[in-house]
């Protein structure tokens, strides 16, 4: 990936948040657990697909997460 095509095509989560209606904090929660194909974490910050922010679709009031691979290494 070059800086050109994360220019054009990368959004920081900030974006993100606002596009989505919800804070930054959230939105880094969301790329940890996998629900924004191909985001990347740069140090402390996401850059995520611009594509992949509209086309999230937000989980159905009390729905759960997948669990984080962290989760998932303490089950079992």
């Amino acid at each position: 990936i070059n800086k050109e095509d994360i220019e054009k095509n990368y959004i920081d989560a900030v974006a993100a948040g606002e596009i989505l209606g919800v804070t930054r904090s959230r939105v880094s929660k969301l790329c940890l657990t996998g629900r924004f194909e191909g985001a990347i974490k740069i140090g402390r910050s996401w850059i995520i697909p611009r594509e992949a922010v509209l086309n999230h679709k937000p989980l159905p009031p009390g729905g759960k997460s997948p669990p984080t691979r962290s989760e998932e290494r303490r089950v079992g």
